[in-house]
């Protein structure tokens, strides 16, 4: 899972054989679109960060780009207490969820210092969701309630930040077939150089070789996004 804009952020981008691309604001659908194939999944939604924009025009733009692209989903939405206030941030958040449920569509979810508040909201207006993404996992004590709501956990290149006995315990909390790594581009920290260098960190943590854990993470997204 990326960012509008990520071709060429990487050098072994070219070698992917399936990513989520994202958008974070309006003003990147209309480009988001223009990536659909049978490689990239377009998503577009309202981050959290813009959450100001969010008015009853730009939803019902949203929503007709959804009714009219049946490949489009939705992402990334969310809820972010580090930047900004989650109360303002909600009504996006609540509004695409909704829409995702009602329009049986796979949603990729931003989360940070809001887990209580992002599963009370996923238990109310996501439970019809095709799929819930949770980009950038890194909460270990919220591994379970959010597997008993049936989501996927995506982890990126920032996790490596952490030593290696700590992302082992995540991963050891994260069934396999739960499981998916992203690139996070063009905000993929400092240790990555390219996803296969991060699958192969990631299989070196896990204890598994890295064909074994790059065919599991992408029949997962198989399986997630059709």
């Amino acid at each position: 899972m990326c960012e509008t804009g990520f071709p060429g952020n990487y050098g072994d981008f070219d070698s992917l054989t399936r990513a989520v691309s994202c958008t974070a604001d309006p003003g990147e659908w209309d480009l988001q679109l223009s990536f659909s194939s049978r490689t990239v999944v377009p998503s577009i939604g309202v981050h959290p960060w813009n959450c100001g924009c969010w008015n009853v025009s730009v939803e019902e733009r949203f929503l007709s780009i959804l009714e009219k692209s049946s490949s489009c989903q939705i992402g990334e939405i969310g809820l972010d207490s580090k930047k900004g206030d989650v109360s303002e941030q909600m009504p996006s958040f609540t509004g695409q969820l909704d829409a995702a449920s009602s329009m049986d569509r796979v949603v990729s979810i931003h989360m940070v210092g809001a887990e209580k508040q992002v599963l009370d909201a996923i238990r109310t207006h996501g439970r019809s969701c095709r799929g819930i993404i949770l980009h950038s996992f890194s909460s270990e004590s919220y591994v379970k309630p959010f597997l008993d709501l049936g989501c996927m956990f995506s982890l990126s290149p920032r996790i490596l930040a952490r030593s290696k006995d700590k992302v082992r315990r995540l991963l050891d909390l994260i069934p396999d077939d739960r499981l998916l790594l992203e690139s996070d581009a063009p905000h993929q920290g400092r240790f990555f150089t390219g996803m296969g260098d991060f699958v192969r960190s990631m299989a070196d943590v896990k204890g598994c070789s890295p064909h074994d854990l790059a065919r599991n993470t992408y029949e997962n997204l198989e399986r997630t996004v059709g």
